[in-house]
């Protein structure tokens, strides 16, 4: 999800087999299901709970990057970021705030 002071955008990505592209339609409204439950069953913070911990691990456990563009990714990003959490805002999640969620979700 990428997000700035005035929105935020999901995205998604889903690789489709042979015969999900022949049966697409039922992909499609399975997508769209799915997503309808999760506005529908609003924010869970047990799911909160487990990204945290994966996000945890991955700033932990983050490959080396090319200075530049990690720096210039850095700088895109500063104003959304507080201070003490300039390094890590782009991994890691602070803070269960279930209404937030809610309103991100349209709910």
């Amino acid at each position: 999800m990428d997000a700035n002071t005035s929105f935020y955008k999901f995205d998604m990505d889903i690789t489709l087999t042979l015969q999900g592209l022949a049966e697409v339609e039922q992909v499609v409204s399975a997508v769209v299901s799915y997503l309808h439950m999760v506005r529908a069953t609003g924010p869970q913070e047990y799911f909160f709970r487990e990204l945290q911990l994966m996000s945890e691990n991955a700033f932990r456990f983050k490959e080396d990057e090319e200075p530049y563009g990690y720096c210039e990714g850095l700088a895109e990003k500063m104003a959304l970021a507080a201070d003490e959490h300039i390094l890590s805002h782009l991994w890691l999640l602070y803070e269960y705030i279930p209404e937030d969620i809610a309103t991100i979700m349209g709910g």
